[in-house]
């Protein structure tokens, strides 16, 4: 925690809570991307619908209507896409930006075939009322959206704010409780207990 306090008290101090501080805040970016990997909020990503038959050279064969999805939960947690994936570590994706040509690379909202968290690739809204259901179309359309750039300013100047006022820990200190997975949506633990206490000056 204390890397994060004083990386956000040192670019607050610099440039106020404007949208260029959280721009700086790369500790934090870092860190919400790092937590978006390990507890991410679907199991599955990427969500496409086929608009035609497919015929793949292996005999694989794809019907007009199908959903297809990629496995964003396995894909987060595969070693042959990340170092120790089990282990949370929050400064991972800092770490690798500070890499020559990785400056960007490497951001909360940027999108690859190892990160899959926003989606990937090319983005066309193909959500129709023939949609299996409202809620994987919701799904979809939240992973194409390019409201991420201004969803992530939300959530740092958000965690920026918690981390620098209060001093936060869960009630059974040091143990974070399992996520619950309803179908592939993955969500924290609706009963566990989060302290908060102000910091002393």
């Amino acid at each position: 925690m204390q890397p994060l306090r004083e990386e956000i008290d040192a670019v607050i101090k610099e440039d106020g809570w404007t949208k260029a501080a959280m721009g700086k805040m790369r500790k934090l970016d870092s860190f919400m991307r790092e937590s978006q990997r390990v507890n991410g909020i679907n199991g599955v990503s990427v969500m496409r619908k086929a608009l035609k038959d497919l015929h793949f050279s292996d005999g694989t064969r794809i019907p007009a209507g199908t959903v297809l999805v990629t496995a964003a939960n396995a894909t987060h947690l595969d070693e042959e896409n990340f170092h120790n994936p089990d282990i949370f570590d929050p400064f991972r994706f800092s770490d690798m930006r500070d890499e020559d040509g990785e400056s960007t690379k490497h951001q909360f909202v940027s999108t690859s075939v190892d990160y899959v968290a926003f989606g990937h690739g090319k983005h066309a809204w193909l959500v129709d009322s023939s949609f299996p259901s409202p809620f994987l179309a919701l799904i979809f359309m939240f992973n194409l959206s390019p409201g991420r750039f201004f969803a992530a300013n939300e959530l740092k100047a958000m965690m920026a704010h918690v981390i620098a006022t209060y001093d936060v820990k869960f009630s059974n200190e040091g143990v974070r409780p399992a996520n619950k997975w309803i179908a592939t949506t993955i969500a924290p633990d609706p009963t566990a207990t989060v302290l908060f206490r102000k910091r002393r000056a």
